[in-house]
């Protein structure tokens, strides 16, 4: 589950247990905006499961996990 507040990050939850915890390994930091800029400070916004890899899309990122290791997206619509 993402979180855009305080403490941000990637969540996960564990229905067997009832245990709930961040989710490891952490989500990398994320590019954080301009400061004069109206963009939300927070994230991630979005986060999804497709087959056997986790996406993550905030802002000015987009990450991918596959189970291993996580890999930084260049996005496509920013510098």
């Amino acid at each position: 589950m993402p979180a855009s507040v305080r403490p941000g990050g990637l969540w996960q939850y564990d229905p067997n247990t009832g245990d709930f915890g961040r989710f490891e390994p952490r989500l990398p930091r994320l590019t954080p905006p301009p400061a004069d800029s109206g963009e939300p400070h927070g994230g991630p916004f979005f986060a999804q499961a497709v087959g056997e890899v986790l996406w993550v899309v905030a802002p000015r990122d987009i990450y991918r996990f596959d189970g291993t290791a996580w890999e930084r997206i260049k996005h496509p619509d920013l510098p």
